[in-house]
């Protein structure tokens, strides 16, 4: 029943839902943070900063377990909580193999910044947004499985979603297409 809220002052906040209130502070950037992504099971935290710092937590004890250098604008954790997905600005998704000691490999594909990611509940796909761009990766192979040229020219409100069955994705952009 957390809730979370990150600030341009360094600092994500968590709060019980339930009761409202104030459960914790997260301290350990340096500069403001642009990306956070919960585990699937809440048990750890991912957020990166403007200065290309990431920092993975362990919830329950507001501590740092690990930390990774590389500038990122988007994360998402896998389902089985394997892998942790780092959307980057040059297009390039680096994807965090928790379970090889956070062994690093990177999927290309994208003109620009990766601006959204989201896995796949059922399986090894992976999905990212970037402007003008939706594409579809095999997290197994590192293969494209689909691109989707979609006209976009803002890097504000861009988001990629699965619907609670996998069947249906959505997209969000600037412009209609």
């Amino acid at each position: 029943n957390e809730c979370l809220i990150a600030s341009a002052a360094r600092t994500i906040r968590l709060w019980d839902v339930a009761s409202e209130a104030y459960a914790c502070s997260l301290d350990g950037h340096k500069c403001g943070i642009v990306a956070l992504a919960w585990s699937h099971d809440s048990s750890k935290l991912a957020s990166a900063d403007e200065q290309g710092h990431i920092a993975i937590w362990d919830v329950a004890t507001a501590s740092i377990l690990h930390t990774v250098a590389a500038a990122c604008s988007a994360l998402a954790w896998s389902w089985d909580g394997n892998y942790l997905a780092l959307g980057g600005n040059n297009g390039n998704i680096a994807l965090l193999n928790v379970q090889k000691n956070w062994s690093e490999e990177h999927i290309q594909g994208h003109s620009g910044s990766v601006l959204s990611l989201e896995f796949w509940r059922f399986g090894p796909i992976l999905v990212s947004k970037g402007v003008g761009q939706v594409g579809m990766w095999n997290t197994t192979t590192r293969k494209p499985i689909l691109h989707i040229n979609e006209p976009s020219s803002a890097y504000i409100h861009v988001n990629v979603a699965f619907d609670l069955h996998g069947i249906a994705l959505a997209t969000l952009g600037d412009k209609d297409t």
